[in-house]
């Protein structure tokens, strides 16, 4: 199947939000080159709300050129099929190397090789918080969703955060409602679990929930269900990583647990402020690693695809004639806002010809779709509580006086 440029090879993953394939395209010298097409439902791009969320969200994440950041290459409106290109890895996530380790005779992963890690991805992490507008603003975008799922490796020793899929940034239109929860619950900042505005913290946060796992080798919110773990969440219940690993480093244990504070005033400031902690334990422990080690560790833990393919990457791409974000980059007048009418239109234009299918019922192992979104119970404000006080206190002096004046008279 062509989708312009593209050919679909075959379906890597699905999802209730998109399908995403493999796929090929000419590079800028003529030769094949690999990629990801992330081809978003037609019923959801039918919606306004979501539509413009897709567009302003690849206006920000095709900006995103970072060695440890999976790369968006641009979004493309072909025959009606809206899609995201993207960088392709023959690559493992963490979550494969955490959940491997018993295989080799370990209970979590070696505290060298998970700093290692997590050290690198919060370096693509920090590279997508200061991200700035054309005009030097800053654009303070947030992940949202970081998990082990998130942070992906390959055989020759890149640390890549992938999926900015539902980030979002202060200048970017919310169409989230305030009391809907995004992002995975077993890393979730106490923040996102009770529906308020994450920033750059959040992400600190689920980034050294990772790393909690990966060197407990438990799980960060043991929870038997959703509510517990949201639960769970809203109040940083988890074990100290010393009450699960008794000679756990105390240095790391202190810089965890300043990561994971519940007021994200007494975190790190910024992810380059957390890798530099992180590197100050690896140092004093003498846990120097180097690419080539890291590399040798990963192959002895980690199956990757045997013939690695000739992938495609930002500086020998061609974008698609039928690129959404071409005109916009070239219109001079164009803003970081994009207003997604006229898209709407043509939209409309091919449903004819291009009937939406009926919205398949997403599957307990996709990959790709988003837990529902739960909406949390009504969480009053101190003001809203003085308010509360004070019309009760003129309720009952008002019912005092009628009593007053009921007996005197």
């Amino acid at each position: 199947m062509n989708l312009g440029a593209y050919t679909l090879i075959r379906k890597i993953a699905e999802g209730g939000v998109a399908d995403i394939y493999l796929a090929k395209t000419k590079s800028v010298g003529g030769k094949d080159a690999y990629l990801v097409c992330k081809c978003l439902r037609r019923a959801l791009t039918q919606d306004t709300d979501f539509l413009t969320s897709a567009i302003n969200e690849a206006q920000y994440t095709v900006r995103l050129r970072h060695p440890n950041i999976l790369e968006v290459f641009d979004l493309c409106l072909v025959q009606g099929q809206t899609f995201l290109t993207m960088e392709y890895m023959d690559a493992q996530d963490f979550h494969k190397l955490i959940r491997g380790m018993p295989e080799h005779g370990a209970s979590s992963v070696p505290y060298p090789f998970a700093i290692y890690a997590v050290a690198q991805a919060a370096l693509g992490l920090h590279a997508a918080h200061e991200l700035t507008d054309a005009y030097g603003h800053p654009l303070n975008l947030v992940h949202r969703d970081i998990s082990p799922e998130n942070i992906l490796f390959n055989r020759d020793g890149d640390v890549k955060i992938a999926d900015f899929g539902i980030a979002k940034t202060s200048q970017m239109l919310d169409v989230t409602p305030p009391d809907v929860i995004k992002g995975k619950f077993n890393y979730m900042s106490p923040e996102q679990a009770w529906g308020d505005r994450p920033d750059r913290r959040s992400d600190i946060f689920s980034l050294a929930a990772v790393l909690y796992e990966a060197t407990t080798g438990h799980a960060f919110y043991p929870a038997q269900s959703v509510a517990d773990t949201i639960t769970r969440a809203r109040m940083t219940l988890f074990d100290k990583p010393s009450e699960l690993v008794p000679d756990y480093p105390s240095d790391l244990e202190a810089v965890l647990l300043k990561a994971l504070d519940i007021d994200k005033k007494l975190r790190f400031p910024t992810a380059l402020e957390f890798k530099y902690a992180l590197d100050d334990v690896a140092k004093r422990h003498a846990w120097n690693i180097r690419r080539q080690t890291w590399i040798d560790f990963l192959r002895q833990h980690v199956d990757f695809p045997d013939a690695p393919l000739p992938l495609l990457h930002a500086d020998n791409i061609q974008l698609d004639a039928q690129s959404i974000l071409r005109p916009l980059d070239e219109d001079p007048n164009a803003t970081d806002q994009v207003n997604p009418d006229e898209l709407l239109t043509i939209l409309e234009k091919t449903a004819a010809a291009n009937p939406a299918p009926v919205p398949r019922k997403a599957h307990k192992d996709d990959t790709d779709s988003e837990p529902a979104p739960v909406r949390t119970p009504f969480k009053p404000t101190r003001r809203g509580i003085a308010r509360i006080v004070c019309a009760m206190v003129i309720y009952i002096l008002i019912i005092l006086v009628c009593i007053l004046v009921m007996v005197f008279l």
